[in-house]
């Protein structure tokens, strides 16, 4: 990481802007799942603020990769901002591979709003068929994984599972291991809402080992509150509620924030887990699960011992 800073802050220091946007630009996934969210911001908006010594392409890439990042943090207005400016930009210079990853974005920040669903829908199926026709997998995979928690948002749990499981298996033939992760991790939810309790753990635990090796960390956090779900239904709400504050406190930290449609998810677990133990015992473990460390939460969501 320290190379990547000192290569980051020569280049952006006037020297050559162009070179730092596109570095900042392709590492998107590296900033989003590896709890590099805050420091992401400055150095894409000292890219962006170099405005006439970008060409078009590289600027578009750059907004691009600020719209998917606002989302992590749950800045859905400004992302809806920052990703227009990309589409649009995309579109008048003919690129049509960042054409579809704005189209795909701009779907992620419509899931914000419960009303534009369908409308979120809409660009996420323009997208991903302009990826389908360029043969591109990572973008394929991304729109599979988009229309899963668009369809999982709108109580459609069957079509969610059906791109979900596209998803895992694009993802584990392409050599994919954290989109295969996230897959299964996804499928947990539906999982439970199929009343399959012990699958939806195995699922979330198979996810975290995977999560844990690719030290996806913001991924790891969001995890654990997925797993609070069949934990609390199985009959151990303590754990359950011990999880979601470990979960919320680490994505805090990040300054990160739950996307929309595990949102939804991880508020009912919330509201479940409270309802059994009552507001005193639901307090202790919330608590409890907040002084917790990562890897002290993992530990114990994967039934090891902590001392």
């Amino acid at each position: 990481m320290d190379n990547i800073r000192t290569v980051l802050n020569w280049a952006l220091d006037d020297r050559d802007v162009e070179l730092g946007a596109r570095l900042v630009a392709a590492l998107r996934e590296f900033w989003y799942w590896n709890g590099f969210l805050s420091e992401s911001v400055t150095w894409l908006d000292t890219a962006l603020d170099s405005e006439g010594k970008l060409s078009p392409a590289i600027r578009a890439k750059t907004l691009n990769t600020s719209s998917r990042l606002a989302f992590a943090r749950g800045d859905y207005a400004d992302g809806e901002h920052l990703v227009r400016q990309a589409l649009s930009l995309a579109h008048s210079i003919d690129d049509k591979e960042y054409y579809a990853w704005s189209l795909l974005i701009l779907g992620s920040h419509l899931m914000g709003s419960y009303d534009k669903i369908k409308q979120a829908m809409a660009y996420t199926e323009e997208g991903l068929g302009l990826f389908r026709k360029q043969d591109h997998k990572l973008g394929i995979s991304f729109g599979l994984n988009l229309l899963g928690e668009l369809a999982r948002l709108d109580g459609d749990y069957r079509s969610a599972g059906q791109h979900y499981e596209e998803c895992l298996d694009l993802s584990i033939n392409m050599g994919d291991r954290q989109r295969e992760a996230i897959s299964i991790g996804n499928l947990s939810y539906i999982a439970y809402h199929l009343g399959q309790f012990d699958k939806a753990i195995d699922y979330c635990k198979k996810a975290l080992a995977l999560e844990g090796a690719l030290q996806m960390e913001y991924q790891c956090a969001i995890t654990l509150a997925q797993l609070a779900g069949p934990i609390g239904a199985h009959g151990d709400p303590k754990l359950a509620a011990c999880l979601l504050a470990a979960s919320e406190t680490q994505i805090e930290a990040m300054g990160a924030s739950v996307q929309p449609a595990d949102k939804l998810e991880v508020d009912q677990f919330k509201n479940a887990v409270r309802e059994q133990l009552g507001e005193t015992e639901f307090n202790k473990a919330w608590a409890e699960g907040r002084a917790m460390t990562m890897e002290q939460a993992l530990a114990i969501a994967v039934g090891e011992t902590v001392a």
